[in-house]
């Protein structure tokens, strides 16, 4: 055997995410095994999506994959995929949508995942335009509706759920307007991006997304002046020894909106 060294854990392989709530949520506690890695893996396929444009009208991303290719990329038979999706189905985290038929015969269902549930809640601290009061609600991360800035820090959230130290990326100069909030219907591409960027960052500088600072990307994605996928492309494109990666990334994006303003106008 040759033993992993500390740069090769660094810098080697990729990897799938397994979300920490599939095994610290009372709710999940009990899932098989195969069906958390079976979520964790299709839910890490959503960036390819994003790629390929697989939004609905509603904003939603999905994955599009026959039950024969779902069996090839899981490694299982057809009774244990369905077993896995029948699973899932009971945990609210799986839906399979039939398309038309076309041309060239039956297309594979849209496969769309549903959100994990939090049972940590937390306050809510909500800005108020009267002479600047705040107004403390309380209600948990995954509560329905619209999203609101909030002055509760992700990292604290993170605390609550992995005791380990990590430190949230202070805010760059080219802050967005406080109080603004994006459409639910924004969600699910926010998150992704945001996964990509704290799976580029958290280790080993420790960087990690706060709501605030979610809430100014997401407000670039719901201006229509940029897409998710080149959001996921300049992620990319950051340096890796730059200092301040969120800033970087807030300046691209206010580069392209403008340049896109520029162009429509």
């Amino acid at each position: 055997m040759k033993r992993i060294t500390a740069n090769q854990y660094q810098t080697s392989e990729r990897y799938y995410k397994l979300p920490k709530i599939l095994w610290e949520n009372e709710r999940y506690k009990d899932m098989k095994l195969e069906e958390k890695v079976a979520y964790s893996f299709l839910k890490d396929r959503l960036e390819l999506s994003l790629s390929n444009g697989w939004i609905d009208e509603d904003g939603s991303v999905y994955l599009v994959y026959s039950n024969p290719k779902l069996m090839e990329l899981l490694g299982c038979s057809k009774s244990k995929l369905l077993s896995i999706k029948k699973a899932l189905r009971a945990y609210g985290l799986i839906e399979e949508v039939q398309q038309s038929s076309s041309d060239k015969g039956n297309l594979a269902n849209k496969i769309y995942l549903g959100e994990l549930e939090s049972d940590i809640e937390i306050p809510l601290v909500l800005n108020s335009d009267q002479g600047g009061v705040s107004k403390t609600l309380g209600g948990s991360l995954n509560q329905p509706g619209v999203v609101l800035n909030s002055a509760t820090n992700e990292t604290e959230y993170n605390e609550l759920l992995d005791n380990s130290s990590r430190k949230a990326e202070e805010n760059p100069p080219e802050k967005i307007q406080e109080g603004k909030y994006i459409q639910s219907k924004y969600y699910s591409l926010l998150q992704v991006i945001v996964d990509k960027y704290n799976d580029r960052y958290s280790y080993p500088h420790g960087y990690r997304l706060t709501h605030e600072q979610k809430m100014m990307i997401g407000q670039y994605l719901e201006s229509g002046y940029v897409r998710s996928d080149e959001i996921l492309n300049m992620i990319d494109r950051i340096p890796r020894d730059c200092e301040s990666p969120l800033a970087y990334l807030l300046r691209m994006l206010q580069n392209l909106k403008l340049e896109r303003q520029t162009e429509s106008g």
